[in-house]
């Protein structure tokens, strides 16, 4: 009896520890509010509107504490360009494709993991022909960087919720048009809220 007892403890034992290993990928979908900020050079003023969109990610983590994720999102919204008391308009499809380092913070509890990040990429900027005022506007990829913070609330073994704030500062396109260049950089927030899935 003994000897099953001890045979059964053995092999318990690695089966326990996997158990309670962490998952090294998970990937998340996330609604996200994007605002960004008023820029102006030249006597030429750059805006959008807010908008919201879908944020999807995927992230690994080879060590407790370190993650790298793969960012896709795309939203809608318009850029208004004033000059001169005369506004113009493009309504834009934007896309978002960005790495991060996602950094785990050693202060967790049982159920709340927060992490803090930083990462760069590019946002995509296409034009759509209805509520666009600007002839000639073309499609424009623009460098970005972000940095944030969330945290991460498990529900289960395999899925959390997530509340993360996004800053993303990029460069402001001008869709090719000289008349709309603004050579400046535009931060931009984006507070999100998604689920996550762990493998």
């Amino acid at each position: 009896m003994l000897k099953k007892f001890l045979v059964v403890s053995v092999l318990a034992v690695p089966c326990l520890c996997m158990a309670q290993e962490s998952s090294k990928i998970d990937v998340s979908i996330n609604v996200n509010g994007l605002f960004p900020s008023h820029s102006e050079n030249n006597g030429l003023g750059q805006s959008a509107s807010a908008s919201g969109g879908v944020l999807a990610s995927f992230r690994y983590s080879p060590t407790r504490f370190a993650n790298f994720e793969f960012n896709y999102g795309h939203a809608r919204d318009t850029q208004y360009f004033t000059s001169g008391g005369v506004e113009s308009s493009v309504h834009t499809g934007v896309h978002e494709v960005t790495g991060a380092y996602v950094l785990n913070l050693p202060w967790r509890s049982s159920r709340l993991q927060p992490f803090a990040l930083v990462g760069a990429g590019i946002m995509q900027f296409n034009p759509i022909s209805s509520g666009t005022s600007v002839s000639g506007a073309q499609s424009q990829t623009k460098p970005a960087v972000l940095w944030g913070a969330g945290v991460n609330y498990d529900l289960s073994r395999h899925f959390a919720l997530r509340l993360q704030y996004r800053g993303v500062f990029y460069a402001g396109p001008d869709f090719k048009v000289a008349s709309l260049k603004t050579d400046r950089w535009q931060p931009m927030s984006q507070p999100s809220f998604g689920i996550v899935y762990r493998f």
